[in-house]
């Protein structure tokens, strides 16, 4: 669909809804995805469930009580101290729940094979015919507010980063572990005077677009996230995972584009890192897949994105009868491009270093719809906010191999970082300390 047709309908949805209720927003801008059915999707509901255990059961019974709506949430990385025997030492300094999800009242969608014509599946339809009118006549510079500047600042020093990395390769020469990803954060303060939630996704629509980018907004807290990655999706019997593990930055030179692009795909570490997560993928598959249905697709094969390129790897297999969503995704879940090898031993490490609750970061987001379909993504170049308490937090991550240079994936985080900080250009401020330590 024309970038014109998706910001009108965005922001009008956005305003229209800005009161009570969960608000989702997921938008394909445009983005090649063989697997994607929707261009567009708007929708809004009041109420919904939420917790902060970080436990599925609860939202078992919402679950199983809402299963014939469409329903919209996301689930926060740190669930997985419900279904593994691990834990999470650091805060989450925006105290965000570890579900939050709604059943739409309100919902619109595009289909990728007509992208210009909004179909209503849930609301009244004079309404809908209300918007559909008003966003045909509004001018586009209608949706152009101004924003402050956001300026973020690290969590810990990048002399922590590296001591890190330094310590976990040691730990992956003993064989405690052989990949796993390691992720650093990135908070700014922030007031309605330089934040506003609706900018700042519709400029990284138009400057940093990814085929599974999501706006939620709660009330005063929510999620804007440019992510091109696919956690899961369910079509009838047919499960499929796209995990994205190579990164390269992009140049604006074509020449050294493509060298970059290149030396991305010939990298033996870089193969080795989604090699290894496809491994990991199939293994959670393992657990819920009919015997011999399991596939892999597109192995280390790549998208070019507006700043990094990135590699990626398909894997497939027929599902076993009576499985549903939350059976699917405690199977699978925390997704492997996010944990390492073996699973839980990767996150016990991360966790020991990182220093901080991931919560949302490296969670997902997701839609089901009433005949069991759906489609997850993985929380990566996203922005958490509370506005209330004044806070945004950004992650940014990458696995660390026996291959791994420090300064090297330093700079990668640097680069995915940047992919949405410059995007809706604000700056970094690092931090500088002396102190250091592994732990």
């Amino acid at each position: 669909m024309s970038e014109a047709t998706s910001e009108r309908w965005i922001a009008h949805w956005s305003r229209r809804f800005k009161g009570e209720g969960k608000m989702a927003i997921l938008n394909s801008c445009d983005r090649p995805d063989e697997l994607g059915e929707y261009a567009l999707i708007l929708a809004w509901g009041r109420g919904g469930f939420e917790t902060r255990d970080d436990r599925f059961e609860a939202f078992e019974d919402w679950f199983e009580a809402n299963r014939n709506h469409w329903m919209f949430g996301v689930l926060s990385y740190d669930l997985k101290n419900g279904l593994e025997p691990v834990s999470t030492r650091g805060i989450d300094e925006l105290d965000m729940p570890s579900i939050s999800v709604f059943a739409a009242e309100r919902l619109v969608v595009f289909y990728r094979d007509r992208p210009e014509i909004p179909v209503l599946i849930e609301g009244d339809r004079a309404e809908f015919e209300q918007m559909c009118a008003h966003c045909q006549r509004a001018e586009r510079e209608e949706f152009q507010p101004q924003m402050g500047h956001l300026r973020f600042r690290e969590s810990r020093d990048r002399l922590h980063y590296l001591d890190s990395v330094s310590s976990l390769l040691e730990a992956i020469a003993r064989g405690d572990v052989y990949e796993l990803n390691l992720c650093r954060q990135l908070t700014a303060e922030i007031s309605p005077e330089n934040f506003d939630p609706e900018a700042i996704y519709l400029m990284l629509c138009a400057r940093n677009p990814s085929a599974q980018s999501v706006f939620f907004r709660d009330g005063a807290k929510g999620l804007i996230s440019a992510s091109p990655e696919r956690f899961l999706i369910k079509k009838g019997k047919v499960l499929s995972s796209q995990p994205i593990k190579g990164t390269a930055p992009r140049n604006a030179d074509p020449i050294l584009d493509q060298a970059a692009l290149e030396a991305l795909l010939s990298s033996p570490k870089e193969r080795a890192e989604n090699i290894m997560v496809v491994d990991l993928v199939r293994d959670d598959f393992a657990k819920i897949a009919l015997p011999g249905s399991l596939e892999v697709l597109d192995l280390c094969a790549h998208r070019s994105l507006s700043r990094v390129h990135q590699m990626y790897s398909t894997i497939r297999c027929r599902l076993q009868e009576s499985l549903d969503f939350v059976e699917i995704v405690k199977a699978c879940f925390p997704m492997a491009s996010m944990t390492g090898m073996p699973k839980i031993a990767a996150m016990e490490h991360a966790d020991r270093f990182e220093g901080f609750r991931r919560a949302w970061y490296s969670g997902s987001f997701f839609y089901r719809t009433p005949t069991g379909d759906f489609d997850a993504n993985v929380v990566i170049r996203s922005l958490v906010y509370r506005l209330d308490l004044g806070l945004a937090s950004l992650g940014a991550g990458g696995a660390i191999t026996a291959l791994s240079l420090a300064e090297d994936e330093w700079r990668e985080t640097e680069h995915k970082a940047l992919s949405v900080i410059a995007s809706i250009d604000a700056t970094v401020t690092p931090v500088t300390s002396a102190a250091k330590g592994s732990a």
